[in-house]
């Protein structure tokens, strides 16, 4: 039986490293890449502050409802701590993992997630950082690493995708982005 998370129905952490285990073996012998993406719901605090934190658990259980609608049916969702989330998109490279991510990044915006007590409907934005389930590193190794690109994509503004890249840091990286954002 499953361990589901029992706020937000996504898998448990302790469901998660058994499987990107797994993914990462396959990795290794060449047989399927495997996206991880970590999600960070934007701003939940404000949301406990304003609403109260039962309506902050809705937003995360809505989250997590919208990604299980919008991802793809062998795509899983790990609570891993509070209102982060990890996620994987086995055979997904980082280039398909942006598509789907964005096409869920966008989706979940522009959608309310719950009805605040008063009739308040309530959007959340997300920032995801994403690498590659990398054979060559240990799991938790390549969890770090999307861990640091969800950190960039916070810092840079929120509400962003940014993919781990070994050749930029993040204090290099992120007044490019800052540029990249002013620019168009």
């Amino acid at each position: 039986m499953r361990n589901r998370d029992a706020l937000t129905g996504a898998y448990g952490r302790a469901e998660m490293l058994p499987e990107l285990l797994e993914w990462r073996e396959l990795s290794k012998r060449h047989v399927q890449s495997c996206c991880i993406v970590f999600m960070d719901l934007d701003h939940l605090k404000e949301i406990n502050d304003t609403y109260g934190h039962p309506v902050g658990d809705e937003v995360l259980a809505g989250a997590v409802r919208h990604l299980t609608r919008h991802l793809r049916p062998y795509d899983k969702v790990f609570r891993y701590g509070g209102d982060e989330f990890l996620i994987s998109l086995p055979g997904a490279d980082l280039a398909t993992g942006q598509a789907v991510i964005k096409r869920v990044r966008e989706s979940l915006a522009s959608q309310p997630l719950v009805v605040a007590p008063g009739g308040v409907a309530l959007h959340a934005t997300a920032s995801f950082g994403l690498a590659l389930l990398d054979p060559e590193v240990s799991v938790e190794d390549s969890i770090e690493r999307a861990d640091q690109a969800l950190l960039l994509a916070k810092t840079a503004g929120r509400n962003r995708a940014i993919s781990w890249d070994s050749t930029v840091t993040t204090g290099t990286r992120l007044p490019r982005l800052q540029m990249e954002d002013a620019t168009g």
